[in-house]
């Protein structure tokens, strides 16, 4: 199978962000229609499809072979560290929704405790990590979703505004002109 490499252009996450620890890019993901994004985890992860279908196309330390998978909203897909997952959105042929945006979540999987490590301590490290999940996402992810949402909204409003605003400008242009022409006796008139 040969290998294609997606062009920083076609992903949706700027390469500036892949540079932060993997703990960071934790959480809820969307990608549009006709977008590709490569996954190179550090860390051992989760790959959770919740809206729409994504084909992932899977290479790496623990695969010997490239793999194509598909999942659908629901399928979970782990990754280890040292492989490689293009995930796109994806639809069968003909299918209304084919071109659909994706929503995925990537959750790092929580850090192994070696048995020599002390069952109290292992418990609150437990506890620590599982209530920064748990805030992260009943409130910092729908934060995000909200600013997200409002800056896509405020910036429709503004373009429907100068649409509007062009509208007007051009109604009275009309108006003017078909005074002036009117007043000099060029615009032809209706006859009864």
């Amino acid at each position: 199978m040969p290998s294609h490499v997606v062009p920083a252009s076609q992903s949706s996450v700027s390469p500036a962000s892949l540079t932060r620890p993997a703990a960071s890019l934790a959480g809820c993901w969307k990608l549009e229609a006709r977008r590709a994004l490569s996954l190179h985890p550090r860390e051992p992860g989760v790959l959770e499809i919740a809206q729409g279908r994504a084909w992932v196309t899977l290479t790496g330390a623990a695969q010997a072979l490239p793999a194509d998978h598909v999942l659908h909203a629901g399928d979970r897909l782990s990754l280890a560290p040292g492989q490689h997952a293009v995930v796109e959105a994806w639809g069968p042929p003909g299918a209304v929704d084919a071109a659909a945006a994706l929503a995925f979540r990537w959750d790092c999987a929580p850090p192994v405790a070696s048995p020599a490590a002390s069952a109290p301590v292992h418990a609150e490290g437990v506890a620590a990590v599982a209530a920064g999940v748990c805030w992260d996402r009943a409130v910092v992810q729908p934060l995000r979703d909200l600013r997200l949402a409002l800056g896509q909204g405020s910036r429709a409003v503004v373009g429907a505004a100068a649409d509007a605003a062009g509208a007007v400008g051009r109604l009275l242009l009309g108006l003017a002109r078909f005074a002036t022409y009117r007043l000099a006796g060029a615009w032809p008139r209706r006859l009864a």
